[in-house]
């Protein structure tokens, strides 16, 4: 019998010393208190509240708080109504703000339980520090603050959807694309706004599987009007600790813009293309120091070169010798940055005959420097040819025109001299210089001639009537003469004038 006392007190004294060293090693304060005043605590209730157990014990937990709750609540009123709900058997659990005393404040989350010690009820109350606790929460509400306003605020689309595909969450950037109510998108299914084709991609890219958990795609919307959006997904997988999949969001970019740029491009350069490819000029690049880098294919037929050809080669390869010096000085002029405008040089065909050119070129510059050297070049054989002839045929006019016994006027429809022949000089006796650019009135005897009815005879002439009619000249020397004047529309190297 005196062994099993001694067993039995040799347990509750093992029991007993453990619950001290709980209750002093505890990391939360732990109190004992009646109903209005602290009986007893632990060492960490000293650290925590900055404070020695004669500060604590005999003392009423408001002594311990501000005088306000954070909810506004009387601290006094609040915490007597706690106090009294766990003495009545009900266990309370709450967030309380508590004052040291040093008067710092801290958060703190409250439990007061019940315990009836030799028939008595006392409150066993723990206190645990949050306040790093709440900075968290707090750095996560406006993180997640932040991100909802940047989610709401982004010209990106931003869509989420379930584990079911059903969406939960869309932004207003996301309602202007697709021109829907929020709330009618709530609920769908991105396959509810998207076309047979796009549909397959969607379920593709939906499909959670063994794919990476971050993925970008372009997949085209159906617009509420029909139109088509073209987009561009960033996704990601939301997991959870299991890693199975419960949803997914996404950053939607509307490229409708570029992909119609795009399109537009790839027109314009086909056109392009076809205009290089038909076109009689040569479309032609040269590097800085004189290489052909590129020629248009119509070189084939124009000048009788394959590309292969001259691509590569020193631009001597299709000039005259005689016109290398030529070509380098133009080359010079472009790497000053100039342009080279109707610039005329002779060139070779790949048969080895020689034809005239008139190139136009202008340098290529990126970051300050001259890259390379974009040209058109044109076959003016013809225009020469021309040019020729018409010289010829100015020569042969201006034979005849010089020779003629008869004075001959070119006139503007005003009546102004633009050109006059040798025998005008000689029946007036002044020059061409003193004639060209006057009036018939510096001719004109005084007086002797209705000018307003010659200014009649030179515009129904002008308008296709020929005019005959007597003036009166005058000399340079002063002397007067009758003379026959005969009027007719004519074309004066490409101007419309009266003969006379």
């Amino acid at each position: 019998m005196k062994n099993k006392i001694t067993a039995s007190q040799s347990k509750q004294l093992s029991t007993s010393e453990f619950y001290k060293e709980l209750y002093e090693s505890a990391n939360d304060a732990i109190f004992l208190m009646d109903e209005e005043t602290f009986l007893a605590c632990n060492p960490k209730t000293l650290e925590m509240f900055r404070c020695s157990k004669e500060d604590i014990v005999g003392h009423t937990p408001i002594e311990f708080s501000p005088e306000k709750q954070p909810d506004g609540s009387m601290s006094a009123e609040k915490g007597i109504k706690q106090i009294k709900e766990a003495l009545a058997g009900k266990p309370q659990l709450f967030e309380w703000k508590h004052k040291r005393a040093d008067n710092s404040e801290f958060d703190a989350e409250v439990s007061l339980n019940r315990v009836i010690v030799k028939n008595k009820s006392y409150i066993q109350a723990i206190v645990r520090d949050i306040t790093q606790q709440k900075i968290f929460e707090s750095h996560i509400v406006k993180s997640e603050e932040y991100y909802r306003l940047l989610i709401a605020t982004t010209n990106e689309g931003f869509w989420r959807i379930d584990k079911n595909r059903k969406t939960i969450e869309v932004n207003d950037s996301t309602c202007q694309m697709l021109g829907y109510k929020k709330e009618e998108i709530l609920g769908k299914t991105p396959l509810d706004f998207v076309d047979k084709e796009n549909k397959n991609v969607f379920k593709h890219q939906l499909s959670y599987g063994s794919r990476s958990d971050h993925r970008s795609y372009e997949i085209v919307l159906l617009h509420k009007s029909g139109d088509k959006i073209y987009t561009q997904f960033n996704a990601t997988t939301l997991r959870d600790k299991e890693g199975q999949p419960q949803g997914s969001f996404a950053f939607i970019t509307n490229i409708t813009e570029r992909i119609e740029a795009q399109k537009e491009l790839l027109e314009s350069r086909e056109k392009f293309r076809s205009f290089v490819e038909t076109t009689i000029d040569i479309f032609f690049s040269i590097s800085p120091s004189g290489y052909i880098t590129y020629v248009s294919p119509n070189i084939e037929e124009r000048y009788h070169y394959k590309q292969k050809d001259l691509i590569g080669k020193y631009l001597s390869v299709s000039t005259p010798t005689s016109e290398i010096p030529k070509a380098i000085k133009a080359i010079y002029t472009i790497l000053r940055g100039e342009q080279l405008q109707n610039f005329e040089i002779y060139q070779k065909d790949g048969h080895g005959e020689v034809i005239p050119t008139e190139i136009n070129a202008t340098p290529i510059i990126k970051n300050g420097r001259i890259i390379t050297v974009q040209g058109i070049m044109r076959n003016i054989s013809e225009r020469k040819k021309f040019e020729e002839e018409l010289l010829l045929q100015k020569t042969s006019f201006e034979n005849i025109f010089n020779n003629a016994i008869d004075a001959i006027y070119v006139q503007k429809v005003d009546g102004t001299f633009i050109d006059i022949n040798n025998a005008v000089v000689n029946m007036y006796g002044y020059t061409k210089e003193e004639l060209i650019g006057q009036s018939p009135e510096i001719v004109a005897a005084e007086g002797m001639n209705d000018l307003n009815k010659v200014a009649s005879y030179i515009q129904k002439a002008y308008g296709g009537i020929p005019q005959q009619f007597e003036f009166w000249g005058k000399r340079k020397n002063g002397e007067i003469f009758l003379k026959d004047v005969r009027l007719s529309k004519g074309v004066y190297f490409g101007e419309k004038v009266i003969y006379a």
